[in-house]
């Protein structure tokens, strides 16, 4: 705010709008890019029920948006006068009803909600101002920048640099209208993703992003076994309904295998949700396959709300990332760098547990450094001091140790570490640093022989030589994992499942037609059981044994010849290849947008967004705009009406 003489003249530069809305009222000297906070030695007085009232300069305090009218001795609202879109007696005439002003006036407009919206629009204006991001700005920015790359591509080529002399001025193509045309031939490409899909089954990926613009992006990821036997994954972000799209573009909705979401009600829930909609308008069966990673995500999650131990050993983990990353810390620490705790990945988890043991050393030394250390700040030192209560507790490492054992076999059967030998290899690894001894706590002698999973009013004591409390958090912990597992995998998608197994080379049921049915019933392909005992006899007796892992891809591709001759066998394996697990590849996509949405273009319409992300995405194609796909650019560009004929 501004705070002057009234002999000041308020200053007039460029962040002026449409005062007052087009109506006449305002004064004229009010501020222009700031609000005019005019201090005057003995304002007006005006006269309420006999007792003169006058404006307070006090008022400005906390009020940077007040301003003073001296022609009118009336306050007016700097950011409703600029960035309002209403009419009020702040931005009309002013307000002046000085005896009401602290308690009712100032503070009724100041907590309105059209006042609120408007301080928010002007403290962007003025960051936006201040680090030189104008809407103005970055267009000049972007088209600097646009015709400098021009000019330097025409310095390299003599022949470009001829054709730019030789063309007429008004025809030279680099408004930002041709660059949207050009941009647009990115439905080329498209076109020849649906030509690779042609007809093929192929399996749906769908997710969904905010971006910085606030905009909601949906990226559609199309899974297929194109004729050269490559599994492909394509994607495409689009703004409408899933089936509406795919039949624009032209993909043929019935040869839909599986549809891959996140678990989100929207995309997932029974009756309204996407993946039912689907099936619905389609009118069949298309799994709904949950995307594994989110699923072992929820597990992590749905353990820890189980077991607090759990839950306050990732909080532990997270303030360690806190304490650490702050500057004055981060110079004395020698260890691995720390990761965040992602909650929206699963392996952020695994991530975060892998780095803290392993420089578990490292982690101590610096707390207790710090914790003993008086050149550190009190607060650091308390904060440290709290953590190095928590980080040598016998249970710490153990947890650490057991959660890191869960992550990394993750898919992998539970049942594994349902031994006493795995809960003694995880305790092995453990190497707790000793803390000073308490009084031991008695444990009602009733209880002794007995795993006790509630609390009875105490504290396990951390003393506890049998490790009874590790054992209960031990198996407490597996049961939870394991009935969320049992929760999330279906019956119905247990059966896809294994029918994929059951096409996997290294399986003992491998092309055992039992098993594989559910899979190919859903295209409704014949079932020849016939087919399927040869296969597996003739694969058996052919596939050699070298360093190579034998995996579907390459016995499709390495027997194609053979395989053709059994259709049903060939279908199976192309399912197996088509059939989705994870919505990875859609945040593969995000990723590309989030590198192509820079500060320049946070202005751009959707539409050239999803066609730069796409070209950005598909760069392996992108590539033969320049080679096999110029010839149809050219024509394509030139279908229009041009001042110049290219083609």
């Amino acid at each position: 705010s501004e705070h002057a003489d009234y002999s000041a003249n308020p200053s007039s530069s460029g962040l002026s709008q449409t005062r007052g809305h087009g109506h006449s009222g305002p004064p004229d000297d009010l501020g222009e890019d700031k609000p005019a906070q005019i201090i005057l030695k003995k304002f007006p007085s005006r006269l309420f029920k006999g007792q003169k009232r006058s404006f307070v300069a006090l008022w400005y305090n906390r009020r940077d948006w007040l301003e003073y009218s001296v022609k009118a001795d009336t306050a007016f609202c700097f950011a409703c006068q600029n960035f309002g879109t209403g009419d009020s007696v702040f931005t009309k005439t002013g307000y002046s009803d000085w005896k009401h002003a602290a308690e009712r006036g100032l503070r009724k407009h100041e907590e309105c909600g059209e006042h609120m919206e408007s301080v928010a629009k002007w403290r962007e204006r003025v960051k936006r101002a201040d680090s030189g991001q104008e809407i103005s700005t970055l267009v000049m920015q972007a088209v600097d920048f646009f015709l400098s790359l021009f000019e330097y591509s025409v310095r390299k080529d003599l022949q470009l640099e001829k054709i730019l002399q030789t063309i007429p001025q008004n025809s030279r193509y680099t408004s930002h209208d041709i660059q949207n045309e050009l941009i647009k031939m990115s439905d080329i490409l498209t076109e020849e993703i649906v030509h690779e899909v042609s007809d093929s089954w192929f399996t749906i990926k769908v997710d969904g992003n905010r971006d910085p613009t606030g905009c909601e992006n949906i990226s559609i990821v199309i899974r297929f076994v194109a004729d050269d036997l490559e599994v492909r994954e394509h994607g495409k972000t689009l703004a409408n309904t899933i089936i509406t799209e795919l039949r624009r573009i032209g993909l043929n909705t019935s040869k839909i295998l599986s549809q891959v979401y996140d678990g989100a009600s929207v995309m997932s829930g029974n009756h309204g949700g996407v993946q039912k909609i689907l099936q619905d308008r389609l009118a069949r069966e298309i799994p709904y396959v949950h995307c594994f990673n989110h699923q072992l995500h929820l597990v992590v999650i749905n353990a820890m709300s189980n077991e607090g131990a759990i839950e306050d050993f990732f909080g532990v983990c997270g303030s360690l990332y806190k304490f650490i990353k702050k500057p004055t810390i981060a110079v004395h620490y020698k260890g691995d760098t720390l990761k965040r705790l992602l909650e929206q990945r699963w392996n952020g988890h695994r991530a975060t547990v892998t780095v803290v043991l392993k420089s578990f050393d490292d982690i101590f030394s610096l707390l207790s450094e710090i914790d003993s250390n008086r050149a550190f700040g009190t607060d650091l030192r308390i904060e440290a001091a709290g953590l190095i209560r928590a980080v040598p507790e016998p249970s710490f490492e153990f947890i650490g140790c057991f959660v890191q054992k869960i992550l990394q076999l993750a898919s992998e059967c539970v049942a594994q570490l349902r031994s006493e030998s795995e809960f003694n290899n995880i305790m092995g690894q453990c190497k707790v640093t000793e803390r000073p001894q308490k009084r031991k706590r008695m444990i009602n002698k009733s209880l002794q022989g007995y795993v006790v999973e509630e609390t009875v009013g105490q504290e396990q004591s951390d003393t506890d030589e049998g490790g009874t409390e590790l054992w209960r958090l031990f198996y407490s912990t597996l049961n939870a994992v394991g009935e969320e597992m049992s929760k999330l995998f279906s019956e119905r998608n247990s059966e896809l499942m294994t029918a994929l197994q059951s096409l996997d080379p290294n399986s003992e049921t491998f092309l055992d037609v039992k098993h594989i049915k559910p899979i190919l019933t859903l295209s409704n392909t014949e079932i020849i059981e016939a087919e399927f005992v040869v296969a597996r006899q003739f694969l058996k007796t052919n596939m050699t044994t070298d360093n190579e892992t034998w995996t579907i891809s390459r016995i499709i591709k390495t027997f194609h010849s053979a395989l053709e001759a059994m259709p049903s066998v060939m279908t199976a394996f192309k399912h197996a290849l088509t059939f989705g697990a994870s919505t990875a590849m859609c945040e593969n996509y995000f990723s590309t947008l989030k590198s192509v949405l820079t500060d320049n273009r946070l202005s751009m319409l959707h539409q050239r967004k999803a066609h730069l992300v796409q070209l950005a995405f598909e760069r392996d194609l992108t590539k033969r705009f320049a080679t096999e796909w110029k010839e149809a650019v050219m024509k394509r560009f030139n279908s229009g009406r041009r001042r110049l004929q290219l083609y």
